[in-house]
């Protein structure tokens, strides 16, 4: 899930018209925002203030100052559109800036190396009128399935410059107005695949997500049932042909359609239009999802769009696949055959996610096809959790980097990423640096730079020079390919075809590397400075897609990013970055953010029937996991995927067929993960009766026994008739017949009578006829013993033994008589050279009240024998009427070393959480269980991880053991259960090389929540207050609700968000003063995590005193308690300022060495915060160890220990 932004937010969401495809009406929609104080940034930069708080956007014109704003997504109504849009300020607090607002510039198209400053026009500086007001505006409008989502510019800031004053509507009521759209047509169907991206999509997209309402109704596909498809020239069919398997064989059901086909069947100005009418028709008809275009530019066509003018040459136009994939209107509203005008109502929301693969040939094609599904199905270990971010000074004169952006984006990465940041501004960027990375492997790389169809830059500044499209052709990183982002110019330019194709199309094209996919701009990236502009806010939005998601695809990825910042399709530069930034690779293709581990998958062992097969997938440290794909197949009966859910457990509805079935797993960060035999039987009926005979003794009362019939089958067992078959003297048996369940058993009885039968031992059956297909009629026998009888018993029932050549032994036996007559054994002898001597060779035994018995001697002489094991025995010959013949097997191993390792497995833990719980040392044990000594030549384990102490060669004398000490060092790896040998290398003419397995369970802190304080405050004046919600672990804390029963308080706000491993987050509430008497003096707010230890946190709430939180300023200075302490990771430094003042706040290690300042300078009044993830001042990582965190003003000095660890 997502992480969304916990500034300003909807606290409280009314509805008042919620409508249906039947009821449209106008109405409105109501929501109580807002902004405290405490959240505004008030920033110097050079001679003015910069103006910001999280999640904040900007549009002045030059000169106008740069004020921001936030903006909103909201779901209409089905069937509507905004009317209007206001917004109330009900609370403003106001402050001063100390120097004037920052004037807005620009916008800079990534070619401009210099940025002329715009200075603050005169007329507006100094006027007493405010230039900005507490107002909303529509920016766009987008349609995704029918669903219209309205992106709203709310503006909570009043600036008055010729008096320095800054309000700011800390509360505020946003009205949308809404009314019939007399244009909309409901879609023309949606399958249940398309509604579940569309169900995930908008929750993630929209603030209001109670409007909507996820059809329940279907129209099922007409004609095909495809999710991805692919359009080719006819000549790359074979090759395209082989994706469209494997998407098909892991759940993306998948078709290749040749462009020739598409270009006879369809309609359209030209090929593009055809194109894109025939996807329009497979999304409809077939269901299609995903789209790629197998062809570079020219072979499949892309479309040119036309926003604004800035060359005067044909980079003015752009190209851009989004056209195949949003597919509301025409692109062109004014019918002037020029396509995505800021006036062609372009929708920028896509049904279909839609990648290319720029290939002009078979081999190209072949070579593309296969880094997609290698990327997938067998990635190797040691790339995918790197992250490369490689950034140059953007705009010099100003002193504008691609560093916060790159920045950003670590931000976002998963605790154990290996983070490579390459700065020009630290001097770590260099050609060769960003070369050498990419062969050694990276998973994925965010590149802040200039760049042109040829070359991308790798600090420009410092005389470094580019990296071209040679180079990247001549990368040698097979196998450990990432996924590139850019937001350089013209890098994606796929309708160049000077030296060889763009730079994208060289990386994509490398036959020994290069790229499994690119996300990059076919024309001019475009900048804001000083603040982001709209192709670093894309770029972000896509690694938060990435970072956020079990299972990340990314063509989805990019859709989502395109329309967050759709509210950028507004001005003509906003819309020229979403329209040229195109993916080059399939867009159902999953990114995986993390080293890939073993899927642990449980199902039924044998399907029988049609039912929904619920299959579970978990991770190798047992943890569910969610969103992964799995698809079971039989052709032509089963094709049935289903995505895992938060239990990790997927449900498929399957008719199978008697036979075998696939089924397959896959998702990112996983390997591949199928069984293509799974078992598929019928339901059948199967009896299964126990014990095998029953005996009976004439001699003992009563007469009777029993034995049981069960249904083992998987249908109903139906035994029609139970009868004694050869067997007079069964008299009865009850019941005759019964019907069982599957899983049931009963017990059948029976009664004997032996009245004028002689003394014998009789043999006779019970009949039994069932409905078992392969046993209707089956027997079960009974023996019964009248009179007195011998019966022979010899113990052990087999003799073996070990011993070396060329010697003798002699070992015994023991004959029992448990009859009551006695036992005669004429004759005991053995064909078996090598028993030499049998002593006796025949015996009596009388019957007797206790058991009577003899002993035998056998005598073994090995000589001529060879090593190996060997099979004999002797023959015992006796008047036992039941056994008249009986055979004692003699079993011999002769002399070898025999080695034998213990443990089975090795188990070693490892958790960062709990260390007293570690182990990383045992022993291994190699023992000889021959009779010659074991010579051990060497013992060596097969991952660096594992080391064993000398020596590695040694001797064993028989039965004789010899330990290995063996260490793991699991330091430098991550969450996960790996798995390794060690491999023993002897004499040991069986086993000349024995492995001993070792597993390591590598835990990171699971998501551990802590609320401060231990009582929050509601302040009795303004009946406002916060507390705050800290994740302690490393794991991601998913906080699932937020509530209370309390009823002086009526609205909190986040009531669910997702906090990173050591991250933290605060709750407002607000609370009713004419309902404080209605309720308890402290109330209660729950808060709902995954904290599997304390999943439901309750918070006390009191009301008191200004909290010093929520509205008012701190009284005093204050340094708080660091959270996490110790850290790993990333910490929050919180402190209090109760007035402006000159504070330091600042690291040092344990010799007094200042390490890293946070805060040096003056500090307004309120309650502030630094996220700090253990570099010092250069960004470099700090050593493990112990640091001293001081801060100090006039007035104050506190110290707080800071343990870090790594």
């Amino acid at each position: 899930m997502k992480t969304r932004p916990y500034g300003l937010g909807a606290l409280l969401g009314v509805c008042l018209t919620v409508l249906s495809y039947g009821a449209l009406e106008a109405g409105e929609l109501h929501y109580v925002l807002e902004l405290p104080l405490s959240e505004l940034s008030l920033e110097g930069a050079g001679e003015y203030t910069l103006v910001s708080f999280e999640g904040a956007s900007y549009d002045a014109p030059p000169g106008y100052p740069l004020i921001p704003f936030i903006t909103k997504r909201y779901l209409l109504p089905r069937g509507t559109k905004v009317a209007d849009v206001r917004l109330e300020a009900l609370s403003v607090k106001t402050t001063y800036v100390e120097a004037p607002v920052y004037p807005a510039q620009p916008p800079r198209p990534l070619t401009a190396q210099k940025v002329e400053f715009v200075g603050p026009r005169e007329e507006v500086y100094t006027s007493s009128t405010p230039v900005s007001d507490f107002e909303a505006q529509v920016l766009y409008q987008v349609l995704l399935e029918g669903e219209r989502v309205a992106l709203i510019a709310v503006r909570p800031l009043r600036y008055t410059p010729a008096e320095a004053r800054l309000e700011v509507a800390e509360q505020m009521v946003l009205t949308v107005g809404y009314e019939p759209d007399p244009g909309y047509t409901p879609p023309v169907g949606i399958t249940p695949s398309q509604q579940r991206r569309l169900n995930v999509r908008i929750k993630a997209l929209v603030e209001n997500t109670e409007v909507f309402t996820p059809r329940v109704t279907f129209q099922p596909a007409v004609e095909k049932n495809y999710r991805h498809a692919i359009v080719t020239p006819s000549l790359l069919r074979g090759e395209f042909q082989k994706l469209a398997d494997w998407n098909t064989a892991r759940g993306v059901r998948d078709t290749v359609v040749a462009l020739e086909a598409i270009a006879s069947s369809f309609s359209g100005r030209d090929l593009a239009e055809q194109i894109r009418n025939f996807v329009i028709f497979a999304h409809e008809r077939w269901g299609v999802e995903y789209l790629l275009l197998g062809g570079d530019e020219g072979l499949v066509p892309t479309r040119d769009c036309f926003v604004a003018s800035y060359d005067g040459n044909s980079r003015d136009t752009i190209p851009t696949d989004m056209y195949f994939g949003c597919l509301d209107g025409d692109w062109d509203a004014n019918a002037n055959n020029t396509f995505g005008e800021m006036n062609d109502e372009v929708d920028l929301s896509a049904e279909v996610t839609v990648g290319r693969a720029c290939v002009n040939d078979i081999q190209e094609a072949g070579l593309f096809v296969g880094k997609v599904v290698v990327y997938q199905d067998n990635p190797p270990q040691g790339f995918a959790s790197k992250l490369m971010l490689p950034s140059e000074i953007l705009w010099p004169d100003r002193g504008y980097s691609g560093d916060g952006t790159n920045d950003a984006i670590a931000d976002l990465a998963h605790p154990g990423t290996s983070i490579a940041k390459m700065y020009e501004t630290q001097g770590t960027l260099t050609r060769n640096a960003l070369e050498d990375s990419l062969n050694a492997g990276v998973g994925l790389v965010h590149h802040c730079a200039h760049g042109n169809e040829i070359a991308i830059s790798c600090g420009h500044l410092n005389g470094e020079p580019s990296f071209y499209n040679w180079q990247a052709r001549g990368l040698i990183n097979a196998g450990k390919m990432p996924v590139y982002v850019a937001i350089s110019c013209l890098v994606g330019a796929f309708d160049y075809d000077g030296f060889g194709g763009c730079l994208v199309e060289a990386f994509q094209w490398a036959e020994h590397g290069g790229t499994v996919a690119w996300v990059g701009n076919s024309r001019y990236g475009w900048g804001t400075p000083p603040t982001r502009g709209p192709s670093e806010c894309l770029d972000v939005s896509f690694f938060e897609e990435v970072y956020g998601l079990d299972n990340p695809e990314i063509g989805p990825a990019l859709a989502t990013a395109k329309e967050e910042n759709a509210g950028w399709g507004n001005v003509s530069y906003g819309r020229w970055s979403i329209y040229e930034l195109n993916l080059h690779g399939d867009p159902a293709m999953p990114v995986h953010s993390r080293e890939p581990s073993e899927f642990i998958v449980s199902h039924p062992p044998v399907v029988e029937g049609p039912q929904t097969l619920y299959v579970t997938v978990s991770s190798q440290a047992g943890y569910p996991v969610e969103g992964m794909l799995v698809c079971a197949r039989q052709s032509p009966n089963v094709y049935a995927w289903a995505y895992t859910d938060a239990s990790g457990v997927a449900a498929l509805e399957i008719s199978p067929t008697p036979g075998f079935m696939e089924l397959r797993v896959t998702g990112a960060n996983h390997y591949d993960w199928v069984d293509k035999n799974i078992l598929v039987g019928v339901r059948r009926a199967e009896l299964t009766i126990s014990p095998d005979t029953t005996w009976l003794d004439a001699e003992i009362e009563p007469l009777s026994s029993s034995f049981t019939v069960s249904s083992t089958g998987t249908d109903s067992l139906v035994v029609t008739q139970i009868s004694p078959y050869q067997a007079t003297w069964i008299d009865s048996i009850y019941p005759t017949d019964c019907v069982l369940a599957a899983g049931e058993g009963r017990q059948i009885e029976f009664f004997v009578d032996t009245t004028g039968f002689p003394d014998y031992i009789y043999l006779g059956k019970i009949r039994i006829l069932s409905n078992d297909p392969d046993r209707t009629l089956a027997y079960h026998p009974v023996k019964l013993i009248k009179g007195d009888w011998p019966d022979i018993e010899i113990t052990p029932d087999t003799l073996a033994f070990n011993m070396p050549a060329g010697d003798s032994l002699t070992i015994a036996c023991d004959v029992t008589n448990e009859g009551r007559a006695g036992l005669e054994v004429s004759s005991i002898s053995s064909s078996t050279p090598w028993i030499k001597e049998i002593d006796p060779t025949s015996l009596s035994i009388p019957s007797g009240d206790s058991l009577s018995y003899e002993s035998v001697s056998i005598t073994i002489d090995t000589a001529g024998l060879g090593f190996g094991i060997f099979e004999g025995g002797v023959l015992f010959e006796t008047n036992d009427p039941d056994e008249e013949q009986r055979r004692l097997p003699v079993r011999l191993n002769i002399g070898e070393p025999d080695i034998t390792l213990s443990p089975d497995t090795l188990h070693f833990f490892f958790s960062w959480e709990d260390q007293s719980r570690n182990k990383t040392e045992d022993d291994l044990t190699v023992s000889n269980e021959g009779d010659r000594i074991l010579e051990v030549t060497n013992v060596i384990p097969t991952r660096q991880w594992i080391s064993v102490s000398p020596p590695t060669a040694f001797d064993v004398e028989p039965d004789g053991s010899h330990d290995v000490h063996v260490t793991v060092v699991p330091e430098k790896l991550g969450q996960g259960v790996y798995n390794a040998n060690i491999r023993v290398y002897s004499n040991d003419p069986d086993e000349p090389m024995a492995l001993e397995p070792v597993k390591l369970l590598v835990e990171e802190i699971p998501p551990r929540i802590c609320c401060k304080p231990d009582t929050a405050v509601m302040d009795r004046q303004t009946m406002r207050g916060r507390f705050w919600v800290y994740n302690l672990g490393m794991r991601d804390l998913v906080v699932k609700e937020i509530s209370t029963e309390t009823p002086w308080i009526y609205a909190l706000y986040p009531k669910s968000f997702i906090l990173r491993g050591q991250d933290s987050a605060y709750v407002t509430m607000i609370g009713d003063a004419s309902k404080v008497g209605a309720g308890p003096p402290v109330g209660i707010v729950l808060v709902k995590s995954n904290d599997t230890h304390n999943p439901e946190w309750e918070e006390p709430v009191k009301i008191g005193g200004t909290s010093g939180i929520a509205e008012a300023l701190p009284t005093v200075f204050e340094l708080s308690r660091v959270v996490p302490n110790p850290l790993r990771g990333r910490c929050a430094i919180r402190f209090a300022v109760p007035r402006q003042a000159s504070v330091s706040l600042a690291l040092y290690d344990v010799t007094g060495q200042k390490v890293r300042t946070f805060v040096d300078g003056s500090i307004q009044p309120g309650y502030h915060f630094v996220l700090w993830s253990g570099e010092d001042d250069l960004g470099r990582p700090l050593p493990q160890g112990v640091y001293l965190l001081r801060m100090h003003s006039p007035d104050y000095s506190a110290v707080e220990k800071l343990v870090l660890l790594r």
